[in-house]
């Protein structure tokens, strides 16, 4: 069992209104929070559970850019910068801690698919984009003191990290509140309408805005971003059953994998139409 979830004080009474509602707390939702926050929008977040409750506190923590899939490479590397000026901007303690990654190989067919990752990635973003390198297996002896195992060798990178997963999220989450916003713990949400929404008793509070984001990530590998229109309650959420045109003018629906094709559009439109 891993370390206990850093708490956030629950904000037992939500707004009456503001511009953005985000649909859970975990890593996705807060941070979405954040930087909508930074462009100076109202935000409330609606955890219904509590805050970094699920996947976002059970998993390595690891931040890195050494073999993602190329279509994610270029937004891995965006995010790796962020998270490195992330506890100076705001005062908190991530765990986030920039140590290296090291990917080590067995055997000669293990280290020619590095190779062919390192090969693909410098094509695509450039050799000095990033410090990803080949090692020998005495450098990685080296990188692994105590270790009773040789490798054939392997990837390092030096400026991939981690960041501590039962801290992250909670620490971004009380850097809003500190900013005004409010983050709910068991504040479920409720789908307007359908079987969903009377098979899913979850707590209600109401209130209004002029969005919502659903910060999901879906057991289908599908990561969902769902807008919804003027004048909604905060307890709505909108999934829609519409063409991928008018959900492209509502939201945002993504395989996971395409993360270069999200990066694009959130580079070029500023998350979801909204501009600073």
């Amino acid at each position: 069992m891993g370390p206990p979830v850093e708490t956030v004080t629950d904000d037992t009474t939500l707004p009456d209104e503001v511009d953005v509602v985000v649909v859970g707390g975990g890593i996705i939702g807060v941070s979405t929070a954040l930087y909508l926050s930074d462009k100076g929008l109202r935000v409330a977040v609606c955890e219904k559970g509590y805050i970094a409750g699920e996947q976002s506190s059970r998993n390595w923590g690891w931040v890195r850019v050494t073999h993602r899939d190329m279509r994610e490479f270029e937004l891995s590397m965006e995010s790796l910068k962020l998270w490195r000026t992330l506890d100076q901007r705001l005062g908190i303690d991530t765990g986030f801690k920039q140590c290296g990654i090291l990917y080590m190989a067995n055997d000669d067919a293990k280290m020619e698919g590095h190779r062919v990752w390192l090969e693909k990635a410098r094509a695509l973003a450039g050799k000095d984009a990033f410090d990803t390198r080949e090692v020998d297996p005495k450098t990685v002896a080296g990188l692994l003191p105590g270790a009773t195992k040789a490798f054939k060798g392997g990837l390092y990178t030096p400026g991939d990290g981690r960041a501590e997963p039962q801290k992250a999220a909670p620490a971004i989450a009380n850097a809003l509140r500190k900013r005004g916003a409010r983050c709910g713990n068991k504040c479920g949400t409720r789908q307007r309408g359908g079987d969903r929404a009377r098979n899913n008793p979850l707590q209600e509070r109401r209130g209004r805005g002029r969005r919502v984001v659903a910060a999901l990530l879906r057991e289908s590998g599908y990561q969902r971003a769902a807008v919804d229109g003027e004048g909604f309650s905060v307890a709505d959420i909108a999934y829609g059953r519409r063409s991928l045109g008018e959900r492209q003018q509502q939201g945002v629906l993504v395989p996971q994998a395409h993360g270069r094709r999200l990066y694009d559009r959130i580079r070029l439109s500023y998350l979801l139409g909204y501009h600073a």
